[in-house]
């Protein structure tokens, strides 16, 4: 099996509140959609937001890839899912109509690079 099927995620929940980098003082608010998925191990989240400071900065560091045509970042870190134990996160990172997507998928849930191309090739929120 090359990416997961549907019977092993679970939306866990949803939210849209205000991005990092909104300016309340000066009435400058960005928004910012996330979602949360319950996997075999661990979680996958995808994000999509206004903000392009968090893009910009990645693609300073880390060469991209192709996912069907489109320029995606990809990288990884590690996240503290239990007491002294780490699991390693793939981050997949790309513009898309304005917007700035990213869908970050705890290893372990079969082919990151497939699970991805799921979120790239689905239709951003305007």
């Amino acid at each position: 099996m090359g990416y997961v099927n549907n019977n092993d995620i679970t939306v866990d929940g949803a939210a849209v509140g205000l991005s990092a980098d909104s300016d309340i003082k000066n009435k400058k608010l960005d928004y910012e959609l996330d979602i949360f998925y319950y996997v075999k191990i661990g979680y996958i989240t995808f994000n999509q937001g206004k903000s392009s400071k968090k893009y910009e900065d990645i693609k300073k560091k880390v060469n991209p890839i192709e996912i069907d045509g489109k320029k995606v970042f990809k990288y990884e870190d590690y996240v503290e899912i239990e007491l002294d134990k780490k699991s390693k996160v793939e981050n997949y990172i790309w513009e898309e109509n304005g917007s700035y997507c990213e869908a970050s998928i705890t290893e372990g849930n079969g082919n990151t690079d497939e699970i991805a191309k799921a979120f790239v090739n689905s239709k951003s929120i305007d």
